[in-house]
């Protein structure tokens, strides 16, 4: 079912950001209007839509927060093929490759995914402090294993998946959790020339009403 909402075609293809966007919510539409029974596998991340949940749109999200929606800015996902790299941006006629490490939980984020689907609510893991251990060392893990790779001159971008992306309800780490996994992140030895840990725009309730947590980048090289 998956590719049939994304196709190959569809991740291939150059697109300024801010036609990038117009795509990505006519495709979260079409899910919406089309396929409201089969919600599940798409979120559960399958087929091409796996690589433009954890690639497309994280590599979307990264370049908008740092060039806004420019009509200049051009970029596309080239990952399906096991090449070493996700995306290709170009900006002024130069060409920059970029790859994303999907930070997540693995098995235990799709359990918790069914949960939020069949029930409609999940306990929180925001106070949870046996799952915030799991969180940090498959974190760590996943950068660890990104930094074996002999990445060159291509940025690497470690993506935090959080909030309702991930978990449906929860805001992420307090301020001091993170300050903590940046210190470790840049202890690790990555064979690429820059490296960023991108924290996406969080927008979340609290007791104080709505709010949001911006997003930003720590550059661990």
């Amino acid at each position: 079912m998956a590719g049939e909402i994304i196709t190959k075609k569809d991740l291939e293809k150059y697109r300024n950001l801010r036609d990038a966007e117009a795509f990505i919510n006519s495709v979260f539409a079409r899910i919406k209007n089309d396929y409201a029974q089969q919600r599940i596998p798409y979120r559960l991340s399958k087929g091409y839509y796996k690589y433009y949940k954890e690639e497309y749109i994280p590599i979307f999200r990264y370049l908008k927060h740092v060039y806004g929606l420019s009509s200049s800015i051009m970029f596309k996902h080239v990952g399906t093929d096991n090449q070493s790299y996700d995306g290709v941006v170009k900006i002024n006629d130069l060409y920059k490759r970029i790859e994303i490490a999907y930070l997540y939980l693995g098995k235990y984020a799709k359990e918790r995914q069914k949960k939020i689907l069949e029930k409609g609510h999940v306990h929180s893991i925001r106070n949870d402090e046996e799952l915030y251990p799991q969180i940090k060392k498959m974190i760590l893990d996943t950068a660890k294993k990104k930094a074996k790779k002999p990445y060159g001159d291509t940025l690497l971008v470690l993506y935090y998946a959080s909030g309702k992306e991930l978990y449906s309800g929860d805001i992420g780490m307090e301020n001091d959790k993170f300050d903590e996994l940046i210190e470790e992140l840049k202890r690790i030895r990555y064979h690429a020339k820059r490296v960023h840990f991108f924290i996406p725009k969080l927008v979340f309730k609290s007791a104080s009403g709505q709010q949001t947590k911006p997003a930003k980048i720590y550059r661990i090289k």
